[in-house]
């Protein structure tokens, strides 16, 4: 997806508003603007380091109007008129504030009035502070940072924690599986994990995705700074959703330490043994650890709480409103992969993930439109232009039937086959389908509103 300044102007301004969304107590919102108010802010494409709560109330009002779209910049009238305050007139007020950095904007203000050239200016202080702002001149302190302690939600879904553990080799194909990961920090439930063969952006968002299914749209997410997790693409999946996305600090792994516990019991109890067992695809992977998760580590007493993480989730939706999806249509909607193409002005092809595409619409020959479309499945792609759905376009040639082949792995270490492992792996089916028929009236998280699990 190519970025274009409007659209990181209003991912920007999602995530200042993000905090006030879920926001129900007036005193706690207004004591949350005063804080951002206060913060020193990196601001895209703006020289200003600051917003106003005023600012702040606009978005938000904005954003409940028109969701994510509402956030996106307006377009003055005024654009490109030059305004009161000349280019020369911003150089002197900068070069006062440069020959005596303690000089205040009174005394510039003065200095300026005593010559003759400019005695009669009408010039207002907030238009000096502002020039000397934008131009680094404010002379604001640069604030310590917060000492961040251990902490724990109030109830479930209020943030999530997530992150990627490297996997197990699959002898068949010799390829490395990686292990994306969603932990409830409440409840320390698993809203879904999943193997996969890379480590791409599209297998978190299908991770991500499934756990909404599973257990609800949480209000936060909890990441590192990896790649994967500061792609604007999840920001969009996350702003159209009203999530907010977090991110912790470069090298402190003791910001993520819940979920990287559960990674912790998982190579010790499940990677240990799938290492010793002759698993034939990552489907067969997939369904022992899901087995696994729900079985030896939702249904285990977890010494941080108390209780079992499945115990204490449904202890909390008793009093807890979920925010559900509407239908699998919309989430579908949301998690499509958006890029800019141009379309062919003769013949009308679109290329996309090495695929070749035909427009059928002759209004957009020639032009440049949006593409989106699901990245596990390409054999088809929804055509848009400035927001509006024009068609449906089908590959001439399906080359790459998945956005972004990964190239198998070229050597696997040896494996030994342990029989105490294989042994293990029987019983938890075995425990797993004994317990689906005996347990008829457990919650099944994965039909929530009707859904299925992909």
């Amino acid at each position: 997806m190519r970025d274009d300044k409007e659209f990181e102007q209003a991912l920007f301004r999602f995530s200042l508003i993000s905090p006030l969304i879920h926001c129900d107590d007036e005193h706690e919102r207004r004591r949350l603007m005063r804080i951002i108010v206060m913060n020193e802010l990196r601001i895209p494409y703006s020289d200003k380091h600051t917003v106003t709560v005023k600012t702040l109330k606009n978005y938000l009002r904005r954003y409940k109007d028109k969701g994510f779209d509402g956030l996106k910049r307006v377009r003055r009238r005024d654009r490109r008129v030059s305004k009161s305050v000349s280019k020369d007139m911003e150089e002197i007020i900068c070069n006062l504030k440069k020959e005596e950095p303690g000089r205040s904007v009174p005394q510039i203000l003065r200095l300026i009035r005593s010559t003759g050239e400019h005695k009669d200016i009408t010039l207002k202080e907030r238009t000096v502070s502002r020039i000397l702002k934008n131009n680094g001149l404010s002379g604001r302190t640069i604030k310590p940072k917060r000492i961040y302690k251990a902490f724990e939600m109030d109830t479930i879904n209020e943030l999530w924690e997530t992150d990627i553990s490297d996997g197990v080799y699959l002898a068949p194909k010799g390829r490395m599986t990686y292990c994306f990961a969603f932990l409830d920090d409440y409840s320390r439930v698993i809203p879904h994990a999943q193997f996969y063969y890379d480590e791409k952006l599209p297998r978190l968002e299908d991770c991500l995705k499934k756990a909404i299914l599973k257990r609800g749209i949480p209000k936060a997410i909890y990441a590192d700074n990896g790649k994967v997790f500061v792609s604007n693409h999840l920001k969009r999946i996350c702003a159209e959703m009203g999530i907010r996305l977090l991110h912790h600090l470069p090298y402190s792994p003791q910001s993520k330490g819940k979920i990287e516990r559960f990674f912790l019991r998982m190579q010790q109890e499940f990677l240990i043994e799938a290492q010793r067992v002759d698993i034939g695809s990552i489907d067969e992977l997939n369904s022992y650890f899901q087995a696994w998760v729900d079985l030896e580590y939702h249904r285990r007493e977890h010494h941080g709480i108390g209780a079992t993480p499945l115990d204490r989730f449904t202890e909390a939706l008793k009093r807890t409103t979920l925010r559900r999806v509407e239908s699998l249509e919309e989430i579908t909607g949301i998690f499509l992969y958006r890029e800019t193409r141009n379309v062919h002005k003769s013949s009308g092809i679109i290329k996309v993930g090495g695929n070749r595409y035909q427009a059928t619409d002759p209004s957009i020959l020639g032009s440049v439109i949006e593409t989106r479309f699901d990245p596990f499945d390409l054999s088809r792609m929804f055509i848009y232009r400035d927001g509006v759905f024009i068609q449906t376009a089908y590959p001439v040639d399906l080359k790459n039937p998945v956005y972004g082949v990964v190239p198998e792995e070229s050597q696997s270490p040896e494996r030994i086959i342990r029989k105490s492992s294989t042994e293990f792996f029987t019983r938890l089916k075995q425990r797993e389908e004994e317990l689906h028929r005996k347990e008829n009236s457990h919650i099944d998280f994965t039909k929530i509103n009707g859904t299925k699990e992909d």
